[in-house]
């Protein structure tokens, strides 16, 4: 078994650590040591039952000590992608994590750090890039791309051959028909229906869903 740390302690960190927990019961992979969290104030507490070891330092010096498996508790693409290049690039492992429950094909690709929660379907030639998250309930039809780092909350529709680019939010309960691909950076609203190709960097919202600004 290999020691594991779930990088955030907050509400969506907890919530990862229970799909190890799960994943860790069908499958016994890791030793489960506790969360890693910037917020010192946090640091000795516990959270469902694990304790808040330390903050990156603490991350730092134990990867100098021996490698160290580590599970993103981060939910925000640039915030994802803004950790990963500021940690260690020796001495820790990023494992792809897939909640018992989730149906995934055997012809679907999980990239490095990749996570898939709680009933989530990931239908045939589907790739999920580095660090992409899908968070619960969710379908991702066959031939879809997620891009590395990008996040799909709760109940989010994906169909066939969608494209999401790097960094991509796609809020609670999205839909995205088929052949649709959406630009680096972008962010769908909560319930939005993307129905056609959105740019890189905006914020679509409604139905079907319309740009409505330029992220900075």
């Amino acid at each position: 078994m290999r020691d594991l740390v779930v990088y955030g302690a907050s509400g969506f960190g907890q919530q990862v650590m229970f799909w190890i927990e799960d994943a860790n019961l069908a499958d016994r992979r890791f030793e489960i040591l506790g969360f890693v969290d910037d917020d010192a104030t946090s640091h000795g507490e516990q959270r469902t039952d694990h304790p808040v070891l330390g903050g990156r330092d603490w991350l730092v010096r134990r990867a100098e000590a021996g490698s160290l498996d580590v599970a993103l508790g981060l939910a925000g693409p640039a915030v994802k992608e803004r950790l990963v290049e500021e940690l260690p690039k020796r001495g820790l492992v990023f494992p792809t994590i897939v909640h018992p429950s989730a149906v995934v094909s055997r012809h679907a690709v999980l990239g490095r750090g990749s996570l898939v929660g709680p009933a989530n379907v990931v239908s045939v030639n589907v790739r999920l890039d580095e660090f992409a998250t899908v968070n619960t309930a969710c379908t991702l039809g066959h031939d879809a791309r997620v891009g590395r780092y990008a996040t799909l909350l709760p109940g989010v529709n994906v169909s066939g051959h969608v494209i999401l680019g790097d960094r991509v939010n796609v809020g609670t309960g999205a839909a995205i028909v088929q052949g649709v691909e959406i630009g680096a950076g972008a962010t769908v609203g909560a319930g939005a229906t993307v129905v056609g190709d959105l740019p890189s960097g905006c914020v679509a919202v409604g139905t079907p869903a319309r740009p409505r600004e330029a992220l900075p």
